[in-house]
């Protein structure tokens, strides 16, 4: 065992803070991944604990000056939720309130007032990130084990510091959550940090309270029915759910929408398939989705069944998800699956509630869990990144159960949580119109813009979406459905309707393959340039939409005939316009499909890929074919292609195939070396002409000429590293060769 290091103790709170604000130089942190995480101060607000006896706001009132407001009053729940056998608290009912302070004092004099306050028992500060203006900091805080017999480790330090030890987490056994108390030398973001450098621990952090977790902007408008066309289903606001059948609704673009209809033909949704929408609790009782609705649920701010309802939001994303389908109202995108709600408390909650949150949906079968929360939450948490992982591990019986989540409304980087690991779909949103942000050709009143960049995976309807309110009226809208839900609240239940109608069609799958299926079905939307990405294996992508707009037929379609590999394949149906297909054969793939203008196709065999009369990639498309068997990774990327038009750009199969095409394009060409530096060859087993463009992974043509030797050298050096494609055409046979290369 190693020595225990502590820290020399710096002072009380209050030193802390008079000591932080009369330095320039100070700075404030905490762990995450062992890196520091910068916080500033928001001299705004104060977080207080309160003495035994002071148990309701108003009680509290009448100890306050009168020139600052109580913004929050709640009781903690935090030993309630934990295994409490290793617990050093004393016992007692804890009472917290959000203090917003005026300017009248400075910061420090505000913090000893609070503190010199009789019935104050600790005084926190607040800060802010880049993100977030407000960020509480709790007296609580959480520890890692390195292993569950460190606990004597634990026990020490919090003696020697004046800490409690509230309990151990109920799904995690090495998380211990510890509280600061009156008779504590830190706060809890000290604390936290000197756990961490002490180097005895996996990880300690703060207990931030985050109460900007969703930014759904909701306003209901009355529809005038009277002008929408009447669709199948038959439920009432069926009409207006452009996000499923976009018939122009709003000025929208006809057509842009998830393909619902179309999926709904191979399934509506398997009951055996539970989505948990982690959110402020389903209204379990709504008409439109009782019948959908899986036990009890949990609510994970109090560590008991059953969820509870604090707010309009998850009431919302469920009727996206799964909202009975002729019946009333509206139609869900899997309206034959289960619900499962896991209630948490968005006002002032620290990130435990929402890892213990994901860790009961997923322990209590959970195939999907559906997230429109987070993003702007302007702080990170390693205690909710292992039950991430714990879920997309263990869940579905070591499948992985998937979980979605929204990116954010901001207008900028994909945030936390959906950034924290690359196997969550991370989902954007996007006008009726196919455009992600403001200005919009539609919807102009309705629209900002959804946040986007290297993390965004793909995007989904996400303004002026009709769902379930709660009823009555102490919804979002007087009834009990609202028809203005917006912004990535709405898109991310879109993304996980779509992967229930995936699990429904192969519960086989793994998470890493449903969200493959995802990705590599998605549309290409809009006015945007999609092109390959190293780091992005599951077609063309683009930074503000990802791969595109969710396809949920072309996504059931590829979970039940994607993963039985065949050794020979042939793919005879077309790709329509801006749609994606993604085939593979461990033999031979034989397309003799036609690709149309903007449609993008991606077809790979361990032998050949053969074009056969019949194809054709039309001017516009875009069109790669790979030598590798399915599921190995691809290398080499040769499509033998008969009939390419360099002034069309298109590629035409011929009505009569050579036989021996695939053995003599092979023979006759040699490229090396590949990976490249310096100079590529080109090598000729005769005198044929070739003549030879090189593009890159964007489809830009950065070299166009003919080549009739032998033996051809081609300089790269002026090009960036990265991945390129090289275009050989056989003038003499009309045959073209497309070889992958890599420019190191």
């Amino acid at each position: 065992m190693r020595n225990l290091i502590i820290l020399p103790i710096t002072g009380l709170l209050i030193l802390f803070v008079k000591t932080a604000i009369g330095q320039s130089g100070t700075s404030y942190f905490y762990y995450y991944k062992n890196k520091k995480i910068p916080l500033e101060l928001n001299t705004d607000y104060a977080y207080v604990v309160l003495e035994p006896g002071i148990s309701s706001e108003a009680h509290l009132s009448n100890y306050l000056l009168p020139d600052v407001e109580i913004n929050k009053f709640s009781q903690s729940q935090v030993s309630k939720t934990l295994k409490t056998g290793n617990s050093t608290e004393t016992r007692t009912s804890e009472y917290r309130a959000e203090i917003k302070l005026s300017k009248r004092l400075s910061y420090a004099e505000w913090m000893q007032q609070l503190k010199n306050n009789p019935e104050v028992t600790l005084v926190a500060p607040y800060f802010k990130s880049e993100t977030n203006e407000k960020i509480g900091l709790s007296n609580y805080f959480y520890v890692k084990l390195r292993s569950e017999s460190d606990f004597d480790l634990l026990l020490k330090m919090a003696e020697q510091t004046g800490i409690e030890i509230v309990g151990q987490n109920r799904f995690m056994p090495r998380w211990y959550t510890l509280k600061c108390t009156k008779n504590s030398s830190y706060n809890a973001l000290q604390a936290a940090n000197l756990f961490h450098e002490t180097g005895q621990f996996y990880t300690s952090e703060p207990e931030l309270l985050n109460d900007n977790l969703i930014d759904a902007a909701v306003e209901d408008v009355s529809l005038n029915m009277d002008k929408m066309e009447e669709l199948v289903p038959n439920d009432d606001l069926y009409g207006s759910q452009w996000g499923l059948n976009n018939t122009g609704q709003y000025g929208g673009k006809i057509g842009t929408d998830i393909n619902a209809e179309d999926a709904w033909d191979v399934t509506r949704g398997d009951v055996s398939v539970v989505v948990a929408v982690l959110d402020d609790g389903i209204e379990m009782n709504h008409p439109d989705l009782q019948k959908n609705v899986s036990g009890n649920g949990f609510d994970a701010y109090n560590g008991t069944t059953p969820s509870l309802v604090r707010g309009n939001h998850g009431t919302a994303c469920a009727g996206i998800v799964a909202a009975r389908q002729n019946n009333i109202g509206v139609s869900g995108v899997a309206p034959k699956v289960k619900l499962n709600s896991v209630s948490v408390f968005f006002g002032y909650s620290g990130w435990q509630v929402f890892a213990d949150g994901i860790n009961w949906a997923w322990q209590n079968g959970a195939d999907v869990i559906s997230n429109s929360w987070g993003a702007s939450s302007g702080s990170f948490s390693s205690i909710l990144d292992d039950a991430l992982a714990n879920a997309l591990t263990y869940g579905r019986g070591g499948l992985g159960t998937v979980l979605v989540f929204s990116s954010g409304n901001a207008n900028g980087a994909v945030g936390y949580p959906a950034n924290s690991i690359s196997t969550i779909l991370a989902v954007g949103s996007m006008s009726p119109c196919g455009e992600r942000k403001t200005p919009s050709s539609c919807d102009r009143e309705y629209w900002w813009g959804s946040n986007f960049g290297s993390q965004l995976d793909v995007i989904a309807p996400g303004v002026l979406i009709p769902t379930t309110d709660r009823q009555g009226s102490v919804g979002y809208a007087s009834g009990d459905y609202t028809t203005r839900f917006n912004g990535t609240s709405s898109a991310c239940p879109h993304v996980a309707g779509v992967a229930a109608l995936v699990l429904s069609s192969n519960p086989n799958l793994t998470v890493e393959e449903v969200s493959d299926i995802i990705e590599q079905s998605a549309q290409k939307v809009g006015n945007y340039n999609y092109g390959n990405k190293s780091d992005r294996p599951n077609g063309t992508w683009n930074d503000e939409v990802g791969y595109g707009l969710v396809d949920a037929y072309a996504a059931v379609q590829l979970a039940q005939t994607g993963q039985a590999c065949q050794d020979d394949l042939v793919v005879d149906k077309n790709v329509s316009n801006k749609a994606t297909d993604v085939q593979a054969a461990n033999q031979t793939l034989t397309a003799t499909n036609v690709i149309k203008k903007k449609g993008s196709a991606t077809y790979s065999a361990g032998n050949a890929v053969l074009l056969q009369s019949g194809f054709h990639a039309k001017n516009g498309s875009l069109f790669h074919a790979y030598n590798g068997a399915c599921g190995s990774t691809q290398s080499s990327t040769k499509v033998r292609v008969a009939n390419y038009s360099s002034e069309s750009g298109e590629v035409v199969a011929p009505e009569v195939v050579p036989s021996d095409l695939s053995a003599t394009v092979n023979k006759e060409l040699t490229i090396y070396p590949n990976p490249v530096e310096g100079s590529l060859f080109i090598r000729s087993s005769d005198a044929v002409a070739y003549h030879v463009s090189l593009y890159s992974s964007t489809g830009e043509q950065l070299v166009d000429i003919d080549l009739k030797d032998q033996l051809n050298e081609l300089d790269i050096n002026q090009f960036s590293p990265g991945i390129y494609f090289l275009h050989l055409f056989n003038t003499t046979l009309g045959e073209l060769t497309i070889e992958k290369v890599i420019i190191r």
